[in-house]
């Protein structure tokens, strides 16, 4: 287990202690280039947004004016969040301003079923010992006045990552652990519920942070509605960690090690999946909660407000709530003539949130004859399966669309878990 001398754990579980920042799905699983001290930046800014926001009033090129809304953020909180004691921030700190002002994001426009490639900030400065923080106005409904598909993220734990494979990795993962049931203590972490993702190692590597977005040949193509991963690893120039050995041993392996051991999910596995001439072109995670973070949680009694329901959940709480659901549900998808357990399993699936059930059962009616419906929208809401690209093949399987779910039983599990 690594050791870090300077960094103080027990002051940024004291200073964050229930505190979280909730931001879109989107903004999480964006495509960006970005390192751990920006990441941990970016979460503590928007958390400001809530409290600390300011207003400044612009002019644009026409001489109009416009408001942008604003953060400040001490070189000394910035210290206690890298764990350093000593010594000058002012490079790290002027070098971290300059890569956010410059970062672009590209993420998934829902509305438009397409994505949009655009800048989460406007300017950004650091002066006299505080870094000031503006947010561009367009990008804003990211992390602003969230009524639906966002995660909230506790700050308590992402604060605490010091490897930036581990931080991207548990943000990534934690957009999609909704769909886990609750966390059972009494159980073994081999026995708990699990969800699969899978993913090209192009899109992988992309997702976590470790592509330049704003070289020109991939500027382009990520500008695109329907950006092509595959031939944004193929445009690359001086790519990082681009071999699999590369990538595994020093951003992989490090950040499973911490996730597992300071978060509330829990990587039981990512396995590589090799295509012509055994190459590594993709990659299935295993998630579960984490067990000993809930035991941990149980024995402090902070175990009952972390197991609620997200917030942007609507749960039913009696049976004849449960059976309007279905029915509504029974209504929407009348053509596919199915039993009360079956919608009753999407819905469990869905965590009972009806635009993940409409999304789901749209992208199952766009992808052609299936032959088992509740799997597919089972395996559709996990894995928040998208639109079909059009003029692209069925099982299409470049960066920017999902891989098929992979079953994996207990016992195989297990043993996974007993050889890590």
């Amino acid at each position: 287990m690594a050791k870090y001398k300077e960094f103080n754990e027990n002051a940024i579980l004291d200073i964050y202690s229930n505190k979280q920042v909730a931001l879109s799905n989107a903004l999480i699983q964006a495509r960006e280039k970005t390192s751990l001290l920006e990441s941990k930046i970016e979460l503590l800014a928007i958390y400001r947004m809530k409290d600390e926001m300011k207003t400044v009033v612009k002019k644009d090129g026409s001489g109009n004016n416009y408001s942008v809304h604003s953060v400040q953020i001490d070189s000394s909180e910035i210290r206690q969040l890298i764990g350093r004691k000593g010594g000058s921030l002012y490079g790290q700190i002027e070098a971290a301003a300059l890569e956010l002002k410059q970062k672009l994001y590209i993420y998934r426009d829902v509305e438009k079923n397409q994505f949009t490639m655009d800048n989460l900030y406007g300017e950004v400065s650091y002066k006299n010992g505080t870094l000031n923080v503006e947010f561009n106005p367009a990008t804003e409904h990211l992390f602003m006045e969230l009524k639906d598909n966002f995660t909230k993220i506790r700050l308590d734990i992402a604060f605490q990552f010091q490897t930036n494979g581990g931080f991207q990795l548990y943000k990534l993962l934690k957009s999609y652990a909704y769909t886990l049931p609750e966390v059972d203590v009494t159980k073994p972490q081999a026995e708990q519920a699990y969800i699969t993702r899978e993913y090209t190692l192009s899109e992988l590597r992309l997702q976590l942070g470790y592509v330049d977005l704003n070289q020109p040949e991939l500027k382009k193509e990520g500008s695109k509605a329907h950006p092509d991963a595959e031939k944004m690893a193929a445009l690359e120039k001086k790519p990082k960690y681009k071999r699999w050995a590369d990538f595994y041993n020093r951003v992989l392996e490090p950040g499973i090690e911490e996730v597992n051991r300071i978060s509330d999910i829990y990587i039981a596995s990512i396995d590589k999946q090799c295509g012509a001439h055994g190459k590594v072109d993709g990659v299935s995670i295993v998630i579960m909660n984490n067990v000993n973070y809930y035991t941990k949680a149980k024995d402090t009694g902070a175990y009952d407000d972390l197991i609620k329901k997200p917030a942007n959940v609507n749960v039913p709480e009696t049976e004849d709530e449960i059976f309007e659901f279905i029915d509504d549900m029974r209504e929407y998808m009348h053509e596919t003539g199915l039993k009360t357990k079956d919608y009753k399993a999407i819905a469990e699936a869905a965590v009972y949130d009806f635009d993940k059930i409409k999304k789901a059962y749209e992208v199952m009616n766009a992808s052609g004859e299936i032959d088992n419906v509740v799997g597919f929208m089972i395996k559709a809401i996990q894995n928040n399966y998208d639109m079909p690209v059009k003029g692209s093949a069925k099982a299409k399987k470049d960066g920017f669309n999902n891989f098929e779910q992979r079953t994996i039983d207990y016992e195989e599990l297990e043993k996974m878990l007993n050889n890590q």
